[in-house]
């Protein structure tokens, strides 16, 4: 065999491999992902939690979603501190809200320590459930 056709056949195997090896990661990606955005979702939930001292480190999802449906999500403005029931609580992203004027005040300079510039005008507050 000439040499040309060696390295021919190590490149296509190569590519192939590499191919084969993408497809398998994808796939992987894609059926993790909805296990990894509720394992985020757990984790905020058992910060929430443990910064509220109802559990500790060691706790299990079921026992996190178990206390948490004891809780109450509101949005706060941070200006006035009254409720905000015209901003669904379940979608608002404090971090997103940044972004957008209509849902964010500029820092003064003065206050402005952590060099951020800006901060949401409203926030997610927990609030156990009145029995």
């Amino acid at each position: 065999m000439s040499k040309q056709k060696e390295i021919i056949k190590t490149v296509t195997v190569a590519g192939l491999l590499c191919f084969v090896c993408s497809i398998i990661v994808s796939a992987i990606v894609v059926t993790l992902r909805p296990m990894q955005a509720k394992n985020a979702d757990i984790d905020m939930k058992k910060n929430i939690l443990m910064s509220a001292g109802m559990v500790k480190s060691n706790a299990n999802a079921e026992e996190i979603e178990e206390i948490f449906k004891t809780l109450d999500t509101l949005i706060v403005n941070m200006e006035t501190g009254e409720i905000a029931s015209d901003i669904d609580a379940a979608s608002y992203d404090q971090v997103a809200a940044v972004k957008d004027k209509k849902y964010s005040v500029k820092i003064p300079n003065d206050k402005n320590i952590a060099s951020l510039n800006l901060r949401s005008k409203y926030a997610k507050v927990f609030v156990q459930k009145s029995e």
